[in-house]
């Protein structure tokens, strides 16, 4: 394992300091920066308020989080105290969090990296002060999250923040012009540019991995097809459904939003359940299953959801 300057004594140091109050606010930010808090927000705002600032927000902390992941791979630094086998002792986390997390690598953090350019690009798009110094805050305080719960290393937040950093610069000096080129392509061409890119980053990872299937994590094949589903379907809901989410019921706004999560977690949950596939096997079809399944919750939350809401007339 790499030898960090601060490394493990900084984690102790930061433990000392534990209160309940403070562990439950950070737990909470540790929440809202994981995945499922990501895709609450975007949903919210995708089904409540402004698709075209939803959909770019999805495709930026999915692409944050697929870069995130293969840096992952590339520098293969073990999560702070799991060599040493006391991560339990050390973690304020529950024991089904701290199995899963002991698992992955630490460096950077996927945390604090997701966090800069989603809440970046938030704070950039509005210039309210009050909602610029939030969007700042969160960014802080969900990576300091990491450290504080045990499951980071100070430097993986310093790391994490950075390329988040590079990654928005990159974003916001070249998004319109991208988004110009994109609008400009047929679905077909989306569909094979989407999958050409998912098949090119699957590739990288498994040289990564010394080309052993059983060695890549079908949850990075699962982040492929999920923005893969993203890029179809939003073209879909354009072209097919013009689907507007300013209606003026906040009642409406909540039933589409819960709906729409439903949609999404659905396909996860019951295609998990099929009894003839074992999703712990990190096999080629595996991982073909993985992008096909990824791909139906995206597609069902960005244009079936609007679709059923035209249908239930959910508009008003």
């Amino acid at each position: 394992m790499p030898d960090f300057p601060l490394g493990l004594d900084a984690l102790k140091a930061i433990a000392e300091y534990r209160t309940e109050f403070w562990t439950l606010i950070l737990h909470t930010f540790t929440l809202i920066g994981d995945k499922e808090g990501y895709i609450l927000i975007i949903v919210g705002i995708y089904m409540m308020y402004d698709k075209k600032l939803a959909l770019r927000l999805a495709v930026i902390v999915l692409s944050t989080t697929i870069i995130n992941q293969i840096l992952k791979m590339i520098i293969a630094n073990p999560r702070p105290f799991v060599l040493e086998g006391t991560y339990l002792k050390h973690w304020e986390v529950s024991h089904s969090y701290a199995e899963v997390t002991a698992m992955e690598f630490s460096t950077p953090s996927g945390h604090a990296m997701a966090s800069v350019p989603f809440f970046g690009y938030l704070h950039h798009t509005y210039h309210n002060l009050h909602f610029r110094i939030i969007a700042l805050a969160f960014i802080l305080l969900i990576g300091f999250s990491r450290p504080y719960l045990g499951v980071h290393y100070l430097e993986d937040i310093i790391l994490g923040w950075g390329f988040g950093g590079l990654i928005l610069a990159i974003v916001l000096k070249y998004e319109e012009e991208v988004c110009q080129h994109w609008n400009k392509l047929s679905l077909f061409q989306i569909s094979l540019t989407s999958i050409g890119v998912s098949l090119l980053f699957w590739l990288t990872t498994l040289l990564i991995k010394d080309a052993n299937i059983t060695n890549l994590p079908t949850a990075f094949t699962g982040s492929l097809g999920f923005i893969f589903g993203i890029l179809i379907g939003a073209r879909l809901e354009k072209t097919t459904l013009g689907f507007d989410p300013k209606s003026k019921s906040i009642v409406i706004k909540l039933i589409r939003t819960l709906l729409t999560m439903a949609l999404i977690v659905a396909p996860i949950v019951l295609l998990k359940k099929l009894p003839f596939i074992d999703w712990t096997d990190n096999s080629y079809t595996n991982h073909l299953l993985q992008y096909i399944r990824y791909t139906i919750s995206a597609l069902s939350g960005i244009y079936i959801a609007p679709w059923l809401s035209i249908k239930l007339k959910l508009l008003s």
